[in-house]
């Protein structure tokens, strides 16, 4: 039998160590001080990431100051585009304090810009379409940040523990994801599209700035702390909302208006603690509280009002006998208006469904109106 002898294991342990060493470099090549991956090197498709200069020990490419990331770089005799800002590629460059990412940018990988602490601006251009998780977790001094309507997707913790002091999401999105805006402690303002169907799990809980927020109506779902211990002192959800998961109020200690314009009383579970029971009052639709009053989810509330919710003042009387809104075959007809006099139409939703100077509107559907002219309102149904 042939005795296995130690002469192979070094060898081994020589050859791991070269392998090691030459991994250690996550980058291609390097050009003005940026670290460049190579993502294709074929004929009619060259395109690399921006990447980091070492992963051993979670190094990054110390970058600061001002960066502005090109939309094609050359090197040895070819010129590639810049597709992508790679994962960690600039994580915890803290003396970074502005960066600019080119059209030619599609996708920030996760961990992108992690703990870059001193950025305190970030242009993101129209080209991309997804920002990955933990891209700007940590970025405390980002205040403001325009997500530009290519987005669709913004993953888990994009910008949680950020500096962010307001933010518009694009109507591009469909789901506020995991954690999303968590701990951004001086966030006051959020804009939440149309787009949306769903808040997710922890999306602004510990927003202690966030004192109020009108939730679009297109979320059916809002996730289980969803706005935990954020500042909320009025919230109002949609018709569209079936369900609210657990704690999604809890530690809301100024919360005191609660609108739910849902016509069927949302299922909710333990979304609301004892002292919202006790002390905040509860908006409802008209003519839905014997509704609300024998659903479990909602009859714990001690103070609970009819309202209406349509937004709309009544036109006066004096000014209801000039403004007239008339309905023959589906044809809407407004009369005692200057001729030509601008108007808009929006359903219920506040979808607008007609802007010009006609006063005669037709191929409508069925169903409530909201008709501005001016300073005037009035609502009609077809």
């Amino acid at each position: 039998m042939k005795t296995t002898t130690g002469t192979p294991i070094p060898r081994l342990l020589a050859l791991l160590m070269l392998l090691t060493s030459i991994s250690a470099f996550a980058y291609d090549f390097q050009v003005d001080g940026l670290c460049y991956n190579i993502i294709s090197n074929r004929k009619g498709l060259k395109i690399v990431e921006v990447t980091y200069l070492d992963y051993v020990n979670g190094n990054p490419n110390y970058v600061n100051g001002v960066v502005e990331i090109p939309s094609e770089v050359t090197y040895d005799d070819n010129t590639y585009n810049v597709v992508r800002i790679g994962s960690n590629a600039f994580n915890n460059c803290s003396a970074l304090t502005s960066i600019t990412i080119p059209n030619s940018v599609t996708t920030i990988e996760k961990e992108a810009f992690i703990n870059c602490d001193q950025i305190t601006s970030v242009t993101i251009p129209n080209s991309v379409t997804s920002i990955g998780r933990y891209s700007f977790l940590g970025c405390t001094s980002l205040t403001s940040v325009i997500i530009p309507n290519s987005v669709t997707t913004i993953e888990e913790y994009a910008f949680s523990r950020s500096g962010l002091t307001s933010v518009t999401i694009p109507n591009s999105v469909t789901t506020i994801e995991w954690s999303t805006f968590e701990r951004c402690s001086s966030l006051a303002s959020v804009t939440i599209p149309n787009s949306v169907t769903t808040i997710g799990r922890c999306a602004f809980e510990d927003c202690n700035a966030l004192t109020s927020i009108t939730i679009a109506n297109s979320v059916t779902n809002i996730e289980a702390y969803a706005f935990r211990g954020s500042g909320l002192t009025s919230v109002t959800i949609p018709n569209s909302v079936t369900t609210i998961e657990p704690q999604v109020f809890y530690y809301c200690d100024h919360l005191e208006t609660i609108e739910v314009q849902c016509e069927i009383p949302p299922f909710c579970h333990d979304a609301f603690s004892e002292h919202h029971y006790t002390n905040a009052t509860l908006y409802i639709p008209r003519g839905t509280i014997d509704a609300y009053k024998a659903h479990l989810s909602w009859q714990d509330f001690a103070n609970i009002v009819e309202k209406d919710f349509s937004g709309i003042g009544t036109i006066g009387a004096e000014e209801e006998s000039v403004v007239r809104v008339s309905v023959e075959n589906g044809t809407v007809t407004v009369t005692g208006l200057e001729p030509m006099q601008p108007i808009t139409v929006c359903d219920i939703q506040g979808r607008t469904v007609y802007t010009g100077s006609e006063h005669r509107i037709g191929d409508l559907a069925s169903g409530m109106y909201i008709l501005r002219a001016g300073d005037k309102a009035l609502k009609f149904t077809i």
